[in-house]
């Protein structure tokens, strides 16, 4: 630990805690150990914390939970205030954002992946970077548009959609996306063509795209994969972060892990913000205390944006 670090190992902290599984109103805000960061990690005063799908999949026990109770969260945004060993190039007081150890909605958390936060971002800004912009960058590269091809993007005004789009674009690819009429503005805004999804679905976007479609990546799930193979013509080229049944249609499913949750790729992600090719969605904020309506408003999709925790 960095000499005159505040060590608040042994002391309490607020902390939302998954006692039980199950539904959103399980979350608790309780008071919990404040960690010690191990080799490798930082500790910050959070600031932001990120509220995934991921998270509400696990409280749930859709996926694989920690062993019981735990504090839930995997992307945050704060201050450092303990320097694990063999860190080197952070100290304490930097500000910074990145991938926690688990443990994001919580007053304090590790981070085993960091990169600097700009100045000029603000803390609930920043937080939307780290896991859908990750994803994001996998799912592209996976489909590896060119300059003049068309993508297809479901789930295109979701966060990680949002990042997919500019992406696309980017690389000089047109990209059609697919969500509800009411974010249509928000769709072309950013520089795709927007199409409703629903019945009628691949008429839709074969009048949007009269050319074809080049690649599909699909972000919302909900059975839509049969309907982008169809308009791609195919299964090549057509991937899907959201759809467990990908399997039966042919189709890979893009699986993460904390091999490709790493500096270099936040690097990348904050110099494209910096830079001003990618737009950073709207945010919806909650206090920790607040964290059932929290899963309750990432459930309901009313919201356009990333769902943000600020201790």
């Amino acid at each position: 630990m960095e000499p005159g670090a505040a060590d608040h190992a042994g002391d309490r902290m607020l902390g939302v805690v998954v006692p039980e599984l199950g539904g959103p109103e399980v979350l608790r805000a309780e008071r919990v150990d404040v960690p010690r960061p191990g080799a490798g990690q930082v500790r910050i005063t959070v600031r932001a914390a990120g509220v995934n799908n991921y998270d509400a999949k696990v409280r749930s026990g859709i996926m694989r939970a920690p062993d019981l109770p735990f504090v839930p969260g995997e992307e945050a945004a704060g201050v450092v205030d303990a320097v694990g060993p063999d860190v080197s190039g952070t100290g304490v007081g930097d500000e910074v954002l990145g991938y926690t150890a688990g443990g994001a909605y919580a007053e304090h958390a590790l981070l085993r992946a960091w990169t600097a936060k700009p100045p000029g971002l603000d803390w609930a800004d920043a937080v939307t970077i780290p896991i859908a912009g990750e994803a994001a960058v996998r799912a592209v590269a996976a489909l590896d548009p060119r300059s003049g091809e068309t993508v297809l993007v479901t789930g295109a005004s979701g966060v990680v959609g949002s990042f997919a789009l500019q992406l696309v674009l980017l690389r000089g690819a047109r990209a059609v996306g697919t969500t509800a009429p009411h974010w249509f503005d928000d769709v072309a805004d950013l520089g795709a063509i927007p199409v409703a999804y629903g019945d009628g679905m691949v008429d839709r976007v074969r009048a949007a795209a009269p050319d074809g479609i080049d690649a599909a990546l699909d972000l919302a799930g909900a059975g839509m994969l049969p309907d982008l193979v169809v308009v791609r013509g195919g299964t090549e080229r057509v991937v899907t972060l959201a759809d467990g049944a990908a399997g039966d249609v042919g189709v890979p499913f893009l699986s993460g892990g904390a091999a490709q949750q790493n500096t270099a790729v936040l690097e990348r992600l904050v110099a494209m913000v910096i830079d001003g090719d990618v737009v950073l969605p709207p945010v919806t904020t909650f206090g920790l205390d607040d964290a059932v309506r929290a899963h309750e408003a990432l459930a309901s999709r009313a919201h356009r944006g990333k769902v943000v925790l600020l201790p």
